[in-house]
């Protein structure tokens, strides 16, 4: 889809922020080192399989969390929600999560 992007978590369940402060559980697609593009698990499941989808959804990394689906159930977006949350971080050439 892009060039330069890491596609080895293909898959994986996140939480992103979106407008509003809303939060949604999505699928990754594909990352870089400044942003993930991602869909839902029906868009996700479609692409996958070699069906028509709807293009992935780009969002930058302050933005991307790592999915935690009991804490995203039991609670509202509020800062205290945010602040729970891992950050989704990129890997680096070894594979490994990058620190900062």
């Amino acid at each position: 889809m892009n060039e330069g992007t890491d596609t080895s978590r293909r898959g994986t369940w996140l939480i992103v922020r979106c407008f509003g402060n809303e939060a949604r559980r999505v699928r990754l697609w594909e990352e870089n080192e400044y942003a993930v593009w991602v869909q839902s698990d029906e868009e996700y499941r479609r692409r996958s399989e070699g069906y028509q989808a709807l293009w992935p959804v780009g969002f930058r990394r302050h933005a991307v969390f790592e999915d935690d689906p009991e804490f995203f159930a039991a609670y509202e977006p509020c800062d205290e929600f945010w602040a729970a949350l891992k950050p989704f971080k990129p890997l680096d050439a070894g594979g490994t999560p990058v620190l900062e």
